[in-house]
């Protein structure tokens, strides 16, 4: 059976690939179970990664959403991240001859978040000529998943229903403080009551 490639392909790996990055960035130290039985973990080899192995990688991921990181440190992860794995399932590339193409291994988790990353700082750099403009740390205390990526460079909250409560809240608040001391000045300085 001959297979073939499809440019469909592409973009349910990148969608696929932003999940993933996503989802290892705010895994909490025990969430391991829940991250494994999600369905887009299906083709990743979990038998490859222990749950220390995850959390090493957890904490490596996040470093890109840190702007205090170098440049260096975040580079040397990448790199490390596209080196061959220690079983050839695990090889970061996968030939396809067909089309002329190498392709990234869906089942090497490394080289599927080094793709996404780099995605991710691709869109910063065309749209806003920055690496970071698109890695996004939530601003409301309370979040359950901090790390997220922007649809827009200007965003603050992640946009779950908690983060957005609390975004208008405070906005409401800041509109309330700056409109209310206004006119109380100006009914003051009136006589108005």
């Amino acid at each position: 059976m001959a297979s073939t490639d499809t440019d469909d392909d592409c973009v349910i790996d990148s969608r696929w690939r932003l999940i993933l990055l996503y989802e290892l960035a705010n895994l909490v130290d025990t969430g391991m179970g829940k991250f494994w039985r999600s369905d887009v973990r299906k083709k990743l080899l979990r038998h490859y990664l222990s749950d220390d192995d995850l959390l090493s990688l957890r904490g490596e991921v996040q470093k890109f959403w840190n702007p205090n990181v170098p440049l260096d440190e975040k580079n040397a992860v990448l790199a490390a991240w596209l080196r061959p794995g220690p079983v050839p399932e695990l090889n970061p590339f996968l030939p396809k001859f067909k089309s002329g193409a190498m392709q990234t291994n869906p089942s090497n988790i490394r080289v599927t978040l080094a793709v996404a990353i780099l995605y991710v700082a691709q869109i910063g750099c065309a749209k806003a000529h920055s690496l970071m403009a698109f890695f996004g740390y939530c601003e409301n205390p309370d979040c359950a998943a901090r790390y997220f990526i922007k649809m827009r460079r200007t965003d603050k909250y992640c946009g779950s229903e908690d983060c957005k409560t609390y975004a208008s809240t405070k906005r409401q608040g800041k509109w309330w403080r700056n409109s209310r001391s206004k006119s109380a000045r100006e009914r003051h300085r009136t006589g108005k009551r």
